[in-house]
């Protein structure tokens, strides 16, 4: 009987021990793909930091962190523990807010449409319209606002970043005047990387016999196109 018991116990004990190794293994595998989504955050957080420091909330990183661990998820080219970021996937980045209280489409009412041209290296924010009193939101009284724009290519296994960004000039909520307006921004001739476009507004509230404050907490912040 003793004998016996021994046996179990010892038959048992490698039981646990290869469960624990699986455990250890699949920790290992989850650190290394989080490292790898908190790098590219990390990277994209790079590219912008004035429009990021004007505009995202406190959880900004940790969200980001997460959006960027979910394209790592989608790599189906390496096995699990050596997934990365992959081109297409990166689409999954379009929509993303900054300002989590404040996504674009709820400040900025304008239709637009993003475009790229590779061969001349341009991409361009074109609004068909635009009204500035009656398609933006800001504070309840009169305020100026500028547009910011712009465009990024990661090449996040080398840690490579190449961007551009422009600011549109002030505009005034009391401003009535229906324009088309044109944002654009140039890159290398024949570019074919992938190019994640940011759109944001950063609204500035005059206060009365004082000084002019950026409304970090009514400003925007968007990923609006990736090109892949």
């Amino acid at each position: 009987m003793a004998r016996g018991k021994k046996k179990s116990i010892t038959k048992d004990k490698k039981k646990e021990n290869k469960k624990y190794a699986s455990r250890s293994e699949r920790s290992e595998e989850n650190r290394a793909e989080f490292g790898r989504g908190a790098r590219a955050n990390r990277l994209l957080r790079q590219a912008f930091p004035v429009f990021i420091n004007h505009t995202a909330d406190r959880y900004v990183s940790a969200r980001l962190t997460r959006r960027m661990g979910r394209i790592v998820k989608t790599d189906a080219l390496h096995k699990r523990g050596d997934r990365d970021i992959t081109v297409e996937p990166l689409r999954l980045l379009e929509g993303y807010n900054f300002n989590q209280a404040k996504p674009v489409k709820d400040v900025l009412y304008a239709p637009f449409d993003v475009q790229i041209n590779r061969s001349e290296g341009i991409v361009i924010v074109d609004f068909p319209f635009f009204n500035p009193h009656t398609m933006t939101v800001g504070t309840k009284n009169s305020y100026d606002f500028i547009l910011m724009f712009g465009i990024t290519s990661i090449d996040f296994k080398n840690e490579e970043i190449l961007f551009q960004e422009s600011y549109s000039n002030f505009f005034s909520s009391n401003d009535r005047h229906t324009r088309p307006l044109q944002l654009t921004l140039k890159m290398p001739a024949g570019f074919q990387s992938p190019v994640i476009v940011l759109l944001g507004v950063e609204i500035i509230g005059e206060v009365p016999d004082t000084e002019t404050l950026r409304q970090k907490e009514l400003s925007a912040l968007s990923i609006v196109r990736v090109f892949t």
